[in-house]
């Protein structure tokens, strides 16, 4: 959330996968509001993008999306992408109560 607070478009961040391997990761944020229903509600929201950076092998790399609140504090709304690891199966998971 601090980029969306700090309205950066484009940045990256490290991730620690189980193992202790590091990989970079490309996060885009899209500060298009969206309309998002979660429990009935309709929520305004900025949606991020998330693939990692992976050298020649990019283009198989997952596109993960989180969904934030338009509005501060910027709460996480929605997860979109692999379940456990690459190649798994997508899934959604949401906040239940806000």
């Amino acid at each position: 959330t601090s980029m969306i607070s700090s309205g950066k478009k484009n940045g990256t961040a490290n991730v620690i996968l189980p193992g202790g391997k590091v990989l970079k990761s490309n996060i885009e944020v899209d500060y298009e509001p969206e309309q998002i229903t979660i429990s009935g509600r309709q929520i305004r929201s900025y949606r991020a993008k998330t693939t990692f950076d992976l050298g020649m092998l990019s283009i198989f790399s997952p596109t993960l999306q989180f969904w934030f609140m338009a509005d501060a504090p910027y709460f996480f709304l929605r997860y979109m992408g692999p379940g456990s690891s690459p190649g798994s199966s997508d899934i959604i998971q949401e906040v239940v109560n806000l």
